[in-house]
């Protein structure tokens, strides 16, 4: 394929391949690091979910991806950062109601995730790398659920920055 010959529209549609998850649409870690903007003060949720290989086993891969993303808003703004790590920048002061809806749409939707909240400094990947840290730390002090367990719901843990 030449990328020169290609059509405005199929170039559109190349785009949007690599900027965005094939399964749950939400912008790509790869591409955020380009176009998004962060604001210091800011809040960022970095999600982990939990289970998620016995969760694809009872509900599929592709009904697991329909529970996250039933998990959100349209109008959240959702970052596909790894695997089954999300990212959702939150840039106003509702930074309690917003995870209260989280936890709880979830919940509902059946997944269950560690949750770490902290504030933006100006770099997306230098917030997200200091989430992955305390994620890091958080998760060593859990019960992991085997792999091959037969998937349950379990409660989402939410973590603040400095308060573990």
């Amino acid at each position: 394929m030449d990328i020169n010959t290609l059509s405005r529209s199929a170039a559109i549609e190349l785009l949007s391949q690599v900027m965005y998850d094939q399964h749950t649409g939400y912008l790509l870690g790869s591409a955020a690091i380009h176009t998004v903007s962060v604001n210091p003060g800011d809040t960022m949720l970095y999600i982990d979910f939990c289970a998620v290989h016995s969760c694809n086993h009872a509900y599929t891969m592709e009904g697991t991806n329909a529970k996250w993303i039933n998990s959100f808003r349209g109008t959240d703004n959702v970052i596909k950062w790894g695997g089954d790590e999300l990212i959702v920048m939150l840039p106003y002061a509702d930074t309690e109601g917003a995870i209260n809806r989280l936890v709880s749409n979830m919940q509902y939707n059946d997944v269950y995730a560690v949750i770490v909240v902290l504030t933006c400094d100006d770099s997306l990947v230098s917030t997200a790398i200091r989430a992955d840290r305390i994620l890091t730390d958080v998760k060593k002090g859990l019960d992991k659920v085997s792999r091959n367990a037969e998937y349950m719901c379990g409660d989402c843990t939410v973590v603040y920055e400095g308060g573990f």
